[in-house]
C-alpha cells in the first residue's frame, strides 16, 4: 500500500524481537518466522532495491535449505525464485 519502508522497519523489528526470544522458542518455529520474514523482505524490496532483495532471498533460503521441516517454505522459495523473472 506504498508503504514499504514502515512494512521493512516492521519486518527488521519482527526478526529482531524473534532473535532475542530464540532461546525461548522451538527451532522450527524460529526458522519458520524468521525464514518467512526475510522471504517478505525479499519481495518488498525486489523491484526497488534488487541487491537487498537477493541478500534476504540468501538468508532465506539459507535457514530454508538448512531444516527440511520448512516443507512450505521451500514451496515458497521455490515460487518466488520461479517468478523472479516476471519483475
Amino acid at each position: 500500500m506504498g508503504k514499504k519502508e514502515e512494512g521493512m522497519n516492521m519486518i527488521l523489528q519482527g526478526v529482531s524481537l524473534i532473535k532475542e526470544r530464540s532461546s525461548q522458542i522451538d527451532s522450527f518455529l524460529f526458522n519458520v518466522w524468521v525464514s518467512g520474514a526475510y522471504l517478505r523482505a525479499a519481495k518488498l524490496l525486489k523491484t526497488n532495491n534488487s541487491e537487498e532483495s537477493q541478500s534476504f532471498l540468501n538468508q532465506a533460503k539459507e535457514i530454508i535449505d538448512s531444516d527440511n521441516r520448512l516443507v512450505i517454505r521451500k514451496q515458497q522459495l521455490d515460487a518466488f525464485m520461479k517468478n523472479l523473472g516476471d519483475y
